[in-house]
């Protein structure tokens, strides 16, 4: 599916146009290698190419790279769209700016857990 919305991304891209994938908590999931709701096909299918699950999203992949630069949350026209929705109490605690959202959402893809819950970082931006 992700080599299929990558492709799609050029096409429209090439066209004049625009694909927006967006990443949500099993994106993220993934990409911290938190595999606990991985279907058993998934596992099987890199366990046929002789690589673990995580590793073909790492950072050294294509799609590893294309996933690391998308976005959290994107604003089209009047709308906001985003994965699961933006709560009251998260708003309290950010300042609310896309860009920034995003950046500090992709940066923090190859920060360790432990690292991001030594502050209260991962409340705010993982959290409920």
């Amino acid at each position: 599916m992700l080599w299929l919305v990558y492709k799609l991304e050029k096409q429209a891209t090439a066209k004049g146009g625009k694909v927006h994938y967006l990443l949500g908590n099993r994106e993220y999931m993934v990409l911290h290698k938190d595999l606990r709701y991985l279907h058993d096909n998934y596992v099987a299918a890199s366990n046929l190419l002789g690589v673990d699950y995580d590793e073909l999203y790492g950072k050294n992949t294509v799609l590893g790279r294309w996933l690391r630069s998308k976005s959290t949350i994107v604003k089209i026209n009047e709308h906001t769209f985003v994965h699961g929705g933006i709560s009251q109490e998260f708003l309290n605690q950010i300042y609310y700016d896309i860009e920034t959202i995003n950046s500090t959402m992709r940066s923090s893809i190859d920060r360790s857990k432990v690292d991001m819950k030594a502050t209260d970082f991962y409340s705010v931006y993982y959290g409920k």
